[in-house]
Order: structure tokens, then sequence, then C-alpha cells
């Protein structure tokens, strides 16, 4: 007889349609490789019966705290915890409906990551985002980095292309800047 996983990963499929996605890794929500199969899974499972749309939310304090650095033994961990990083978050920004982050507290490393895989992302006033395993010499391994460049891009080109201004690309690179920078 074998033990299954503990349940790291719950879905709620609502009434209204809506599917909610909790992350429940204790203490501090860490991607761990068997939270990433389960996410994967859900998300698998989540596109092939889709519903109406999807979010993806982790605890009041900590969203998720990235991946579980415990599991980091060497080159041949990391690269199949990468592995396990871009499927898991590959899959959720397949799923063919809506997909909202809801965050609150915080998305680090590979829960930035996370967040930046579904479509829009909802954060309240503590929530806090950052990639700090550069700290540590570790380029981030989920995707975020791709993106990241097409989520700030967006963003600097969507004032203009929505509202049709007249103005040099220098002045628009700059007020798109300065109006997220601040």
């Amino acid at each position: 007889m074998t033990d299954s996983p503990e349940a790291l990963v719950a879905v709620e499929r609502r009434a209204d349609g809506v599917a909610v996605v909790r992350l429940a890794n204790p203490k501090v929500n860490a991607l761990s490789s068997e939270l990433l199969r389960q996410l994967r899974a859900v998300a698998a499972d989540l596109t092939e019966t889709p519903p109406g749309a999807v979010v993806v939310t982790g605890g009041d304090r900590v969203f998720a705290a990235g991946a579980d650095i415990s599991e980091f033994a060497g080159p041949d961990e990391a690269r199949q915890i990468g592995g396990l990083f871009l499927d898991a978050l590959n899959a959720v920004a397949a799923i063919p409906r809506a997909t909202i982050a809801a965050v609150s507290g915080f998305a680090l490393g590979g829960g930035c990551e996370l967040a930046l895989a579904c479509d829009f992302r909802l954060a309240s006033s503590r929530a806090r985002f950052g990639q700090p395993e550069i700290l540590l010499g570790i380029i981030p391994g989920g995707g975020g980095t791709q993106r990241l460049r097409v989520e700030v891009i967006w963003r600097l080109t969507r004032h203009p292309a929505n509202h049709g201004p007249q103005c040099g690309a220098y002045a628009v690179g700059v007020q798109a800047v300065a109006r997220h920078a601040t």
C-alpha cells in the first residue's frame, strides 16, 4: 500500500463558474516538486474541462515564496526542478480561460513567476513581488524573465495605443516609465 501525497493544491469549482486554485504548503507556500506536479495536474484538468475563470491564490501573508531550496542539492536537481517549474507554469498559462493571481503578501521567485503566468494579477496593498534568487547567483528559471519582459512592454505601450496621443517616442517612453515607477 502506498501513501498518496498530501494535497498541496486545492481546487474549488464554485457554482458561479469560477475555479479557485489555492496553494496550501505551510508555512510559506514553497513551490516544492510535489506542489509543482499537483499544480500541473490541476492546470491540465482545468484545460480539459474549463471553468468560466480561474483564480490562483495562496495565503494571506504569503502567496508563494518560491522554490523549495531544500530540494536544491546540485546542478542535476536544479535542472529537474527548473523543468518542473516550466511545465507547471506553462500549464497554468495554457488554461483557456482568464486566469487571475490574487496576491496578498509575498510573491517571490517562483511565486512571482506563477503570478506572471496568470493573465491578470490582483494585489493587496501588502503584496510584494520580487526575484530574490538573483542575489544568490541563480537566474530565474520558471519563465519569469520572459513573461516579465512581455508584461512590461505591454504595460508601457498600452496607454499610447489606447489613448492615441501624438508625441515623440522619447516622450511616450518617459511618460510610461514615470507612470509605472511610482
